[in-house]
This record gives C-alpha cells, structure tokens and sequence, in this order.
C-alpha cells in the first residue's frame, strides 16, 4: 500500500491504522507533505 510506504518507508508492516495511532495525526500529515513536495506531486 502506497500510503503504508509514505509513512513507515516499508511497503509492508503493521496495519495502517495502528500505524496512524502510533505516529499520531501531526506526524502522519507531515510525511505525507514532505513526500508530496519530495516528488512534486500535483494534488
């Protein structure tokens, strides 16, 4: 799953909700934008 990759940098691991829940709301946005702006991805 992409989104598990964006935020654990593994394609595979815990389910994506306990990951949320781990690395908490604030965490999650920001190493989304940071991919987003690393790969210039329109939205």
């Amino acid at each position: 799953m992409p989104l598990r990759a964006v935020l654990t940098g593994q394609p595979r691991g815990a389910d994506l909700y306990n990951i949320l829940y781990v690395i908490g709301k604030e965490r999650a946005l920001k190493r989304i934008k940071n991919t987003v702006a690393k790969y210039n991805i329109v939205l």
